[in-house]
């Protein structure tokens, strides 16, 4: 009887113990199942951070790359804005000082007016020069004695008009065909389309460099 009641002891045991092991190893191995699939999921979250990050970056030196070529397209064109006006005004001072000269007045004039005997009879007769009345005061000797007595523009019957009514430095003249203006302003705004291309070429070389 007692050697029985040993053996079912025993066997309790025994059943006992393996059923712990059998409880221990499905534990062990839903947890272990578990652990691989958080380790999944985290994978799976990184891999998705790391593509919206580089995502992200991507578009972001997208972002700062169009930002620069406009910073750099604003600042050209800000740099050439203000050589030009620089340039400007260098060329409305100097043409100024030019036009309100009364000798060089006097050449030009006379070599318009030289132009103007020696073409086609059968054109105007008359050429009206007009300055401002300060620089018609200041050539009205001059005009008599170079214009009204030159045997040239006698014998073609051609005459100049010499008038003071313009409001700014420099003449203008009128023939038949029209009126030609040599002011400070047409006369830079022709300079500046001389000089204009060539200023944005040494601003593009300078950004080359």
């Amino acid at each position: 009887m007692a050697e029985t009641l040993k053996s079912f002891i025993d066997k309790l045991q025994s059943d006992g113990v393996a059923a712990g092991r059998q409880e221990a190893d499905k534990i062990r191995s839903q947890a272990e199942h578990e652990a691989q699939e958080i380790i999944r999921q985290a994978q799976e979250q990184a891999k998705t951070i790391v593509a919206q990050a580089q995502s992200e970056r991507e578009s972001i030196l997208m972002k700062t790359r169009t930002e620069l070529e406009l910073a750099a397209r604003d600042t050209l064109n800000r740099l050439q804005e203000t050589l030009t006006k620089g340039l400007r005004a260098v060329l409305a001072v100097a043409v100024d000082e030019k036009l309100g000269d009364e000798d060089f007045v006097q050449k030009a004039l006379l070599e318009i007016v030289n132009q103007y005997a020696q073409a086609d009879a059968q054109g105007a007769n008359t050429i009206t020069i007009n300055v401002s009345e300060d620089l018609r005061n200041k050539l009205a000797q001059w005009a008599i004695a170079t214009f009204h007595k030159s045997s040239e523009l006698q014998e073609k019957k051609k005459f100049v008009d010499l008038q003071g009514t313009l409001k700014k430095a420099g003449f203008e003249y009128r023939l038949a065909g029209g009126t030609v203006e040599m002011t400070v302003d047409s006369t830079v705004e022709t300079l500046m389309e001389m000089v204009g291309p060539e200023v944005r070429e040494i601003i593009s070389e300078a950004v080359k460099k």
